[in-house]
């Protein structure tokens, strides 16, 4: 399950195969404490989220893998969103029952092979034409290549991505009002209302590309 609150590591370090575990050092998570000495969970045992993030049945000695879950998803998307909120998770055993407890190797295990891993595999759409690639501002060159979205800084008003507004950029907008866009794409011939457009090609964008010819930046500007 997802840890709710920060917790620390101090140099305690059982013998052997620990099971008689060791004095808790400084700074150490313990059954009360989150930081030993002074530091304690709101509820001993630790403190996380009620929803269980993902289960496997554990037997012998061995590997064991948690498959993904829409909750483990959900969780590793929120420390994502919200580092300052990784705390990890916590493994639960079938404490309802004796003899259950399991040992399991940490990040600190001589062999690499045996440290726990989090494995993400993230599928991604590739892009097929400009207009997938919208950024939702009017202030970058909204691109598609090679299946991959770029969205460059442009110059207020250089719809077809030179670097310069000229009278190709008029040119462009005026074909896009007359529903033309083999030569510049919808997304960045868009340019009102400033700053994400509103999906239509219209005399406020060919004005606005006027504007970006004379100089103005929009709201793209200091």
């Amino acid at each position: 399950r997802r840890v709710a609150a920060d917790w620390g590591e101090g140099a305690s370090d059982a013998p052997l195969r620990e099971g008689n575990g060791a004095a808790a050092a400084v700074n150490d998570a313990t059954w009360r404490h989150r930081f030993f000495s002074g530091v304690f969970w709101s509820t001993m045992g630790g403190q996380y989220s009620g929803t269980t993030s993902g289960s496997a049945v554990v037997g012998g000695i061995g590997s064991y893998t948690w498959g993904s879950t829409s909750q483990m998803v959900a969780d590793v998307q929120g420390w994502l969103d919200s580092p300052a909120t990784n705390f990890g998770w916590i493994m639960i055993g079938g404490e309802a029952a004796t003899a259950t407890v399991k040992r399991f190797s940490s990040r600190e295990a001589i062999d690499p092979a045996e440290r726990p891993t989090l494995t993400i595999r993230l599928t991604t759409c590739e892009c097929v034409v400009a207009d997938e690639c919208d950024d939702d501002t009017v202030c970058t060159f909204d691109a598609c290549g090679g299946g991959f979205c770029g969205n460059t800084p442009m110059p207020y008003g250089d719809v077809n991505g030179d670097g310069a507004v000229d009278i190709f950029d008029i040119l462009c907008v005026l074909d896009g009002f007359a529903g033309n866009f083999d030569t510049c794409a919808l997304v960045n011939l868009d340019l009102t209302p400033c700053p994400a457009g509103d999906g239509v090609i219209d005399i406020f964008d060919i004005l606005a590309v006027l504007d970006g010819f004379a100089g103005e930046q929009g709201c793209c500007g200091p």
